[in-house]
């Protein structure tokens, strides 16, 4: 009898070649042979750390179709040429890759105008429409906006935006409203605007390879089954922290703070993902379904489950089919999300997990904010107040730590907490 053989892992090219050709088979992708990436919030922090690096990421790899353009929309004067120098950065091009990164940058183009305003928005669909086959391209409207400009610029959007050959897709980023009540009423707005296959509401921070990973760290190693349990754990610390402040985002960071920014969707995507049952397989059904369980046991008076679309990569949005997903509301206003990793596993809606969680005392609760560093450098000597766009008389928590139980056979007991630690902080006193 032979050994087995070993298997060979894919180089890099041989993986990127494997996507595209599954990617390039969609009988949908195939509607237009024409994508417009629309990102909305051009000029923001999002667009420059995150959308454009990404976007740039996937056009480097060819994992987007050959003609596809980019639109980027602000109330900011800029240029195509300033977006690329705010971006530079983050996008990690090396010497090698700047013929191109400039190509890229070729397919960009820029307008500025107002949110609430129809007449930019016509604007935008005219310039739209210019580009190659523009008129009859599939048209992806990423939102990288604060919740207060959703509405305004989702009707504009669908009043004068919208392809009349191709598909139309529209991704909203977190937070989604500000609670129940706000986010209940953009549900109810987007629905009379779109269908709900043209809808992705999103966290992008499932993104990150390690929080991918993790489903593989825990099911894929036998080791951790037996072990990854209440009687060889004491307790899970989740961390987040940034080494810089706001950085000018006061506006936006002043009005939902730590909590909503942070706390009840990136954070309880990853208690989650560590706390949840083995699904039956990487479906997103069945991991849904397990973080669903976890929730189970949480008594919250306004608890509320509406049906929505979720998805997680830039890709995905391009070329995926409807999936439905679950949102739950407890006391901190728990929003989760949908998400597929291309390299065939699904990270989804993790709702499942969280109904076993205590729910949450205040007694279990220390909120922050931070302040410079007298003897620090540069921006370390700066605090939250410090920031020209934060109210002077403040008190939004950039810091907020919690402790949660979770009540189910494998977590169920004292000795058992999850702290949740995001600190966006230079300096705590």
């Amino acid at each position: 009898m032979s050994a087995a053989a070993t298997p060979v892992p894919l180089s890099r090219s041989e993986v990127f070649g494997q996507l595209r050709r599954e990617l390039f088979e969609d009988e949908e992708f195939r509607q237009s042979d024409t994508h417009i990436f629309i990102i909305l919030g051009a000029s923001g922090d999002l667009a420059k750390k995150k959308i454009y690096p990404t976007l740039w990421w996937l056009f480097r790899d060819r994992l987007l179709p050959e003609d596809t353009h980019f639109v980027g929309f602000a109330r900011s004067n800029l240029t195509v040429d300033d977006i690329r120098v705010h971006c530079l950065p983050y996008l990690k091009a090396s010497e090698a890759e700047q013929e191109k990164l400039s190509r890229f940058f070729q397919r960009n183009s820029y307008l500025s105008g107002r949110y609430g305003e129809e007449e930019s928005f016509r604007r935008l669909d005219a310039h739209l429409g210019a580009l190659p086959r523009g008129a009859a391209a599939n048209r992806l409207f990423y939102l990288a906006l604060p919740p207060s400009v959703y509405q305004d610029v989702t009707r504009n959007i669908r009043h004068t935006c919208m392809s009349s050959k191709g598909w139309n897709r529209v991704i909203v980023e977190k937070p989604f409203g500000k609670d129940l009540e706000s986010s209940d009423r953009l549900s109810q707005h987007l629905s009379t605007l779109f269908t709900e296959d043209q809808i992705y509401r999103i966290d992008h921070y499932l993104g990150k390879e390690m929080v991918q990973n993790l489903m593989v760290l825990r099911f894929g190693n036998r080791i951790f089954g037996p072990i990854w349990t209440r009687d060889s754990v004491a307790c899970v610390v989740l961390t987040f922290k940034e080494p810089f402040g706001t950085q000018g985002r006061g506006g936006y960071f002043n009005e939902f703070g730590i909590i909503r920014d942070v706390m009840q969707n990136h954070l309880l995507q990853m208690l989650s993902l560590v706390a949840m049952e083995k699904p039956a397989s990487t479906s997103s059904d069945d991991v849904r379904d397990e973080k669903v369980q976890l929730y189970k046991h949480t008594q919250c008076t306004n608890a509320h489950t509406t049906n929505t679309l979720y998805t997680l990569t830039l890709t995905h949005a391009l070329y995926a089919h409807t999936v439905h997903a679950h949102t739950v509301q407890t006391h901190t206003h728990i929003h989760t999300v949908h998400a597929h990793a291309l390299a065939h596993c699904c990270l989804c809606v993790q709702v499942k997990v969280l109904k076993s969680v205590q729910p949450l005392s205040l007694d279990n609760v220390v909120l922050g904010q931070y302040v410079g560093e007298p003897n620090g450098e540069g921006e370390a000597r700066l605090g939250y107040l410090d920031d020209e766009t934060v109210p002077p008389d403040s008190s939004t928590p950039t810091f907020a730590a919690a402790v949660l139980y979770v009540q189910n056979e494998r977590w169920d007991g004292e000795s058992v907490s999850v702290g949740l630690c995001p600190c966006p902080c230079l300096a705590m006193h």
